[in-house]
């Protein structure tokens, strides 16, 4: 089995956009036998001293 995970960067104020999107998209995945196993939205207390751009969702 190949687990795909995915870091998510959302331009700020186009978050319903992105709601939008996985609306229609993750129905989908299933149609090619994939499964959405999480979706993780960290708060800012779950980064521990990173310097890059924190992710939207993982």
């Amino acid at each position: 089995m190949v687990y795909i995970t995915q870091l998510i960067y959302i331009i700020p104020g186009q978050e319903e956009v992105f709601e939008q999107f996985e609306a229609v998209a993750i129905p989908i995945i299933s149609k090619y036998n994939g499964k959405l196993l999480f979706r993780v939205r960290p708060d800012a207390n779950a980064f521990i001293g990173s310097h890059t751009e924190r992710p939207y969702e993982i």
